[in-house]
């Protein structure tokens, strides 16, 4: 199970509400950067952030957390950013990945 989006894109489970508040606030945490492909915008995102060059992302997965961390490296690909740090918080399962360009 993915956590829930609002339409403005921003995560909503408690657990990233909470690690937003304690990173900063909404104000400081959560940007909407740039998605390009060489030359070519293909857009914008919301990433939560824990610094300029470091997003973090909060999920619930149960299955197919090795094809989540394919899109998140994708992702990170695509972004001005140099890593993700990615929490799974899976039933007794906790993974922390760090995702590095």
């Amino acid at each position: 199970m993915i956590e829930p989006i609002r339409s403005s894109g921003k995560t909503s489970s408690p657990c990233s509400e909470a690690l937003v508040h304690f990173a900063g606030g909404e104000t400081r945490v959560i940007q909407l950067l740039p998605l390009v492909r060489g030359e070519v915008s293909l857009g914008k995102q919301h990433f939560n952030l824990l610094n300029v060059e470091t997003a973090f992302r909060l999920t619930a997965l149960t299955a197919g957390a090795e094809h989540y961390e394919r899109h998140l490296r994708c992702l990170l690909g695509l972004s001005p950013l140099r890593a993700i740090q990615w929490i799974n918080l899976a039933r007794n399962q906790v993974q922390l990945v760090s995702i590095i360009k």
